[in-house]
């Protein structure tokens, strides 16, 4: 836990270390949110309004590739997908891949070019899944003309000055699988999140623009369908984060099994939590203790 680049708290349990690193799970969807914003302050990418194959040529006339990445960045793309139910269609020929068929390697990229079962018209329904942020990760290759990796250890992990180094999981062709495959220590975990409660700065140094971090944590009249109350009755999302509170100054990167980044923007709070299991009362209180340390 931090405020302002003070550290109040640091713990570790289970035999982690400082150097340890932890894979994040989803939180990695967050990383690619600003990775995009940064994107988007270098002119690579002109506006969220843009559809993806302006960018991604081979996306043209697919489902994906007519989708504005706005709607993508609010998971709301009307693409038919189950996040429960469709891992072994996404997670298994994209990343994972099967016994019978390793010669013909995974390909993420070819995943989200044939997805093209449309469920609703783009933009009128959250639903969460993993298309969108793989969509906004093909549109942040294409537009810096190099990796994920590349591109966030220059205009990321450098600026932020990381402590360690990062690891991206990928497909057999390279791709970074950007929707859960990023691992990072829990002090530069803690830096991302000074980052967002700082409103893109590090010191002298505009890492990613406010007005991309104050857009992630408002909602206009594009984005109604992702307000708090209406993505979920108890949260809201914007560009990847969450949203436990209807005033937006909570944004939250949220991972499977309790991984977690909570930041208030208001008292520039951030605060980590690594973690091995979903059970118990951990999200109340995470979020419990969140707010008695922003009030201490």
């Amino acid at each position: 836990m931090q405020r302002d680049g003070e550290i109040l708290f640091e713990g570790y349990g289970l035999g982690r270390t400082p150097e340890a690193r932890f894979t994040s799970w989803s939180m990695a969807k967050s990383v690619t949110s600003i990775l995009l914003g940064i994107a988007l302050d270098l002119g690579m990418v002109r506006s969220i309004d843009d559809v993806a194959a302006d960018y991604v040529p081979g996306l043209e006339g697919t489902l994906h590739g007519g989708t504005r990445l706005r709607h993508l960045l609010n998971m709301s793309s009307g693409a038919e997908v189950d996040h429960a139910r469709d891992p072994v269609r996404i997670d298994v020929p994209a990343l994972l891949g099967t016994p019978n068929a390793r010669a013909t390697g995974t390909d993420l990229e070819l995943v989200v070019r044939r997805w093209n079962d449309r469920g609703d018209p783009a933009r009128t329904r959250f639903n969460y899944n993993e298309l969108c942020p793989l969509t906004i990760g093909m549109v942040l290759r294409a537009a810096s003309r190099t990796s994920l990796s590349a591109f966030a250890e220059e205009h990321l992990w450098r600026p932020i000055g990381a402590e360690g180094d990062a690891t991206w999981l990928c497909d057999s062709r390279g791709k970074e699988y950007n929707c859960v495959g990023f691992a990072a220590r829990l002090r530069d975990w803690g830096r991302l999140g000074r980052l967002v409660a700082q409103r893109g700065r590090l010191g002298d140094r505009q890492v990613v623009s406010s007005a991309y971090i104050d857009s992630c944590a408002n909602w206009g009249p594009e984005d109604r369908q992702v307000a708090f109350g209406v993505a979920r009755p108890d949260t809201g999302h914007r560009n990847f984060f969450w949203h436990p509170r209807a005033d937006g100054q909570w944004l939250v990167m949220n991972g499977h099994l309790g991984q977690r980044l909570a930041v208030d923007l208001a008292s520039r709070t951030a605060m980590v939590r690594t973690a091995v299991s979903n059970d118990g009362a951990w999200s109340r209180d995470f979020f419990a203790l969140f707010e008695a340390a922003i009030r201490a």
